[in-house]
């Protein structure tokens, strides 16, 4: 806003005789070209925040009400289900409540719709202001028809002339008040939905317990969500750094010969400890726990000294003579590698085995 409050004759001179009705005339027009400046300043900055506003509005009513409908449309099957085909429908769905979400707090945050609302009050009230003043000044105008002015008329219509401008400045200042407090507000708003976003979004940790690990033969493998994360001992494990929600829990083993697994829906609180108790019941038949390997190199003799053995790149002793047993492997899939010295080179052999429980496989293995 650049228009500035109406420069008034202050001089001694435009108030003589001879120039008192040009000062007054002149301090009319220069008041009210101001004044019905800033009811026009008004008007012409609402019909941006109200083009912005409209169309935010209309955005967000149309994006919500196509999320709202995307789950009705999927089960009238109009979309083809194709796994391949990319992000599932209805994930678009999501995608558009969500923008419409996004679009309704830039508006609140922006403070289109209501800057909209707060620029029409502010122009209807000074024009409501204009039209007290325009009767005022023409009732009293009308009073000096017949006879000259004189220090009491003029002082009258200074007055009604300042009376406009602090009428027309006090509505700028409350709706500059106003833009004020509802910034703040929405910066405060703002401010705590980002704390209670934050919050509610704190990872939490799984604690997982088996009440009866200590009777289980081999490792116990955890999952949560069916995703592997490694083992678990007799004392239990903490998982970290766990979304807040619903997490399914998972123990598999083997108790006295038997396929064990135990499965736990937790709701994991948001930068807290959720326990995780399980326990270990049979699931399948009785099993052997490990089985075992028959190794024999081929071409053991023309080696020069030991021939090292490995097991899934772990170390694992040496083979002598040509032929090694190795017992209490757990039954899955096993990578096997050898390595030694033919006259002086370096020579290696590895294969890949799948043992099985409570069986020995026989391997023959040739080091080049």
């Amino acid at each position: 806003m650049t228009e500035k409050p109406p420069p008034f004759p202050a001089s001694i001179d435009d108030w003589a005789r001879t120039k008192a009705n040009h000062s007054i005339d002149d301090l009319y027009t220069r008041t009210m070209a101001w004044a019905e400046g800033r009811a026009a300043w008004y008007v012409g900055k609402s019909r941006t925040q109200k083009r912005l506003s409209i169309a935010i509005r209309f955005a967000a009513v149309v994006l919500g009400s196509l999320g709202g409908l995307v789950p009705l449309l999927m089960a009238t099957d109009i979309f083809p289900e194709d796994a391949n085909s990319g992000l599932n429908p209805e994930a678009w769905g999501y995608v558009a409540i969500a923008v419409a979400a996004l679009l309704i707090g830039a508006d609140k945050l922006l403070g289109f719709s209501t800057t909209w609302m707060r620029f029409m009050q502010t122009h209807l009230r000074i024009q409501k202001s204009l039209t007290i003043f325009r009767y005022d000044w023409t009732i009293e105008v009308s009073k000096l028809a017949d006879r000259p002015p004189d220090d009491i008329a003029y002082t009258v219509l200074l007055g009604h002339l300042k009376q406009l401008v602090e009428s027309i400045e006090a509505e700028v200042e409350q709706e500059t008040r106003s833009w004020v407090d509802e910034f703040n507000r929405s910066l405060s708003q703002l401010a705590r939905t980002y704390e209670r976003t934050a919050e509610q979004l704190r990872p939490g940790t799984i604690s997982v317990s088996v009440s009866n690990a200590d009777q289980a033969e081999g490792d116990l493998d955890l999952q949560i969500d069916g995703r592997s994360v490694g083992n678990i001992t007799i004392a239990g494990r903490q998982i970290p750094n766990m979304p807040p929600g619903v997490h399914t829990v998972d123990v598999i083993g083997v108790v006295n010969g038997m396929r064990s697994a135990d499965s736990s829906s937790i709701n994991v609180v948001a930068g807290g400890i959720t326990p995780a108790p399980l326990t270990l019941i049979p699931t399948g038949p009785r099993q052997a726990s490990t089985g075992s390997i028959e190794l024999t190199v081929a071409n053991a003799e023309q080696t020069d000294g030991d021939i090292t053995l490995l097991i899934d790149n772990e170390p694992h002793g040496v083979v002598r003579a040509g032929k090694r047993r190795v017992d209490k492997l757990t039954p899955t899939e096993h990578l096997i590698g050898l390595s030694g010295r033919i006259g002086g080179e370096e020579v290696g052999a590895t294969m890949t085995i799948t043992v099985a429980p409570g069986e020995s496989t026989a391997i023959d293995m040739v080091l080049a």
